[in-house]
């Protein structure tokens, strides 16, 4: 994504002391390792571990501002959007700030101890 800026009058003089042409700046955005941006907002997406999906949790979630709290409700699937209002970019325009939607992405352990085993399986013969 990009943007073209145009500063009328800046550019190079013509030959022989004419006047002088427009300027053409190209703005390219490189990715970010964050966040994605969607016009105005962010997109940041946020993994949680199955204890607070299910339980619900206090969530410190990055924004351009510094850290926020979301609270995560209990029995929050993966893939759930919270929307901060006003922690996006600002409109080029009017300066109006886009939102930062953060999308809840549901990590599953790849490896668990014994004692953790033992657990997810009770919790499975208790139909979870």
């Amino acid at each position: 994504m990009g943007s073209q800026l145009l500063l009328r009058g800046e550019g190079d003089a013509a030959n022989q002391g004419g006047q002088h042409g427009d300027l053409y700046v190209f703005v390219h955005i490189r990715p970010h390792d964050t966040f994605k941006r969607e016009g105005d907002d962010l997109i940041c997406k946020v993994d949680v571990n199955f204890t607070q999906a299910t339980l619900g949790d206090e969530l410190k979630v990055p924004t351009l501002d510094g850290p926020a709290s979301i609270k995560l409700p209990a029995g929050t699937q993966s893939g759930a959007v919270f929307r901060l209002k006003k922690k996006g970019m600002p409109d080029l325009h009017n300066g109006r700030r886009g939102d930062e939607l953060v999308v809840i992405n549901l990590r599953t352990p790849s490896e668990l101890t014994s004692r953790q085993r033992e657990l997810m399986e009770q919790l499975s013969k208790e139909g979870l």
